[in-house]
């Protein structure tokens, strides 16, 4: 390679079995290209995050950029390039550098520990430089978990010439994508503890940019030398719009005209289905929670203010979670004969059943579905003479998201499948946030609450604070709650909200229960005439005790 081409040419960045490669800077715009078009300024994701951070939606478009342009830097590493003997135009591997930690950790290390403090010193006026870690952080974790803040020394896996070239890459990539940007936002330290609270979102969307922008029918490999700017006009922002384009769009959604056009077979509204047709909607984040005895249509009311909350643009979608499988089969089968009505006619939602036992489904089987799994693909690197290296390329976690429909359905417009599908979104597992990112306009539907033991409890209260912070709606069904519950479930809302706790006060059943961030209604609904009961209770005044030799005694005074 010509010595005026600069040297972070040089590394490679996606590679095949057949020796085929990308280079590593055009890989970095690659995925930077998908972002742009994901934080499109016009789109409503872009709009709600800037909203949370309070800072201008192009703003957060061209900063998030930059930062996904640094996603691998980690990949600088000659412990890394030294996996794959490619060509002689790249950096000849170090034998006694191993490759024994992730790429993803690695850039988030050389970042922290070396090159946020040279680009301090050696570009004007960059003292916004420090305040860029924590979005380092959120980028760094592309393959689904956050990088590790601990570990090695930087020197055991790059060479000097390594940190030289990242820096040159990071240093023209600065100059390229931000040039004449306001960095003031960033000093700002409320700014700091708003990106905590979008940082899932965030995250989500840099798994979901790094697998869009891995993906080979959309960016071809490209090894020969070609200027930054020519490669992100020319190459980069073309792929990255048909790949987001071949992403599956939304369903415009269609407004509500009655129970009889969602449900053909009622005849009559039962009273808390009546309270769902009339009950006032703000335009903001609300909680339903519905308690009345079984039968008396709390699954019709919560499909009714769900259809009535797409109509009204509050979400794209649902996700209905059930404590087990077998109700979850049998919601799947009731959802599949209306869900349709809920969109345009003409449109293609998709349905999606999520659990670990769906394809003993009958139902799910014959079903339409999205494309089935693909081979896995593995990468296998040689790391000198003595192992061989097994890495799941970003393609790779891509194949497995789409194949694995537990995970899909929260990325469906119509997801129906158990409730630890959902709570794995707050759990400290892999690729947690882009469940979040998910479930962020979809209405959280979860049915049977009174089914769930305290530790599912503090679960989902979690996961409806994180559903309402990032602007979502939730309706909650039971048969009945105890009122120390239903007040929890209630104070995790208002705290995703930004407000205070009220107190929960009436105790009547059946009860409605509507939160919103400036009001709290909760209201009586009578019940079916023909599932009332009368119980008769007549008091004792003896009391008795029980031995286990003579049987029932009356108590002595």
């Amino acid at each position: 390679m010509d010595d005026s081409v600069p040297n972070y040419y040089r590394y490679w960045g996606k590679a095949d079995a057949d020796g085929a490669y990308h280079l590593l800077p055009y890989h970095c715009l690659d995925v930077a290209a998908v972002g742009w078009y994901l934080l499109d300024p016009k789109e409503p994701r872009c709009i709600c995050i800037a909203a949370q951070l309070e800072v201008e939606p192009g703003w957060l478009r061209s900063f998030f950029v930059f930062c996904l342009t640094l996603h691998d830097l980690g990949k600088f590493a000659r412990a890394f390039q030294g996996l794959r003997d490619l060509s002689s135009d790249l950096v000849k591997a170090n034998r006694r550098m191993r490759y024994t930690v992730r790429h993803d950790t690695l850039g988030f290390f050389l970042w922290i520990r070396n090159l946020s403090a040279l680009l301090e010193k050696k570009v004007n006026n960059a003292t916004w430089i420090k305040d860029v870690h924590s979005w380092l952080e959120i980028v760094t974790g592309h393959h689904g978990m956050p990088p590790k803040k601990s570990g090695e020394r930087v020197a055991n896996f790059f060479n000097q010439d390594d940190e030289d070239a990242a820096f040159e890459f990071v240093r023209d990539v600065f100059d390229f994508i931000l040039g004449e940007f306001d960095y003031s936002p960033l000093h700002n330290k409320e700014l700091r503890n708003r990106l905590r609270m979008v940082s899932w979102q965030l995250a989500g969307l840099s798994v979901l940019a790094d697998w869009q922008g891995s993906n080979r029918e959309h960016f071809q490999y490209v090894k020969g030398y070609k200027a930054l700017s020519e490669y992100w006009d020319k190459e980069a922002l073309p792929s990255a719009k048909k790949a987001v384009q071949a992403m599956p769009e939304k369903p415009k959604q269609r407004q509500f005209f009655g129970i009889s056009d969602l449900f053909s077979f009622i005849q009559r509204p039962s009273p808390l289905q009546q309270y769902a047709i009339n009950k006032h909607m703000t335009e903001k984040p609300q909680l339903f929670i519905l308690e009345d005895i079984t039968g008396a249509g709390k699954t019709e009311a919560a499909l009714i203010l769900t259809h009535r909350m797409l109509g009204a643009g509050l979400a794209d979608g649902v996700y209905i979670a059930l404590p087990t499988m077998a109700t979850a089969n049998a919601m799947y089968i009731r959802l599949g004969n209306v869900y349709r009505r809920f969109y345009e006619a003409g449109e293609n939602p998709s349905l999606i059943l999520a659990h670990g036992a769906r394809d003993l489904s009958d139902a799910f089987k014959e079903s339409v579905l999205l494309s089935e799994s693909q081979p896995e693909d593995l990468l296998t690197y040689s790391d000198g003479d003595k192992k061989q290296i097994r890495e799941f390329s970003a393609t790779a976690f891509c194949n497995a998201w789409l194949a694995d429909n537990r995970k899909k359905a929260l990325l469906a417009d119509v997801g129906v499948g158990t409730i630890d599908q959902a709570l794995l979104g707050v759990l400290p597992v892999r690729h947690q946030s882009l469940r979040l990112l998910g479930l962020r306009r979809n209405v959280l539907l979860v049915d049977e609450v009174h089914a769930y033991d305290l530790y599912m409890l503090k679960l989902l209260e979690t996961l409806i604070e994180f559903h309402s912070k990032q602007g979502g709606s939730v309706i909650l069904l039971s048969a009945t709650l105890p009122k120390t519950i239903r007040e929890n479930l209630v104070a995790a809302f208002q705290k995703g909200l930004g407000s205070e706790a009220t107190k929960i006060e009436n105790l009547a059943y059946p009860l409605a229960t509507h939160i919103t961030e400036t009001e709290k209604t909760e209201q009586y609904i009578d019940t079916r005439g023909e599932l009332k009961r009368s119980v008769t209770v007549t008091r004792n005044e003896t009391a008795h005790y029980y031995d286990a030799r003579i049987g029932w005694q009356p108590q002595g005074e």
